[in-house]
């Protein structure tokens, strides 16, 4: 079970590509980095092995690309969705959902 809130902040993910162009290959998310480590996606710091590009599944929200890693402040499941305009977070709020790995 993972805490899952939204966010709305432009510029790049950590690999690579704009969240906009992200976004529109289906939506993007952000996950913490004990959440990605569990799920196997992250090594750990300076370990530089992200599986970004992999389907992760929210229940009840969607399918989403794993396109970033949260700051290191952001401990425990968390994951963050990226969305296009505050609004569209605020409406969205704070979530408790299963997170699954659907496609490596």
């Amino acid at each position: 079970m993972a805490t899952i809130t939204a966010y709305c902040l432009k510029g790049h993910t950590t690999s690579g590509p704009t969240t906009a162009a992200v976004h529109r290959q289906g939506g993007c998310l952000a996950l913490s980095r004990k959440l990605a480590k569990d799920l196997g996606l992250y090594r750990g710091p300076g370990k530089y092995d992200y599986r970004f590009g992999v389907i992760i599944e929210v229940a009840g929200v969607g399918r989403f690309i794993f396109a970033d890693l949260m700051p290191p402040r952001w401990e425990g499941y968390r994951v963050d969705i990226y969305y296009a305009t505050l609004n569209q977070c605020r409406v969205f709020g704070v979530k408790k959902c299963q997170v699954k790995v659907v496609m490596r």
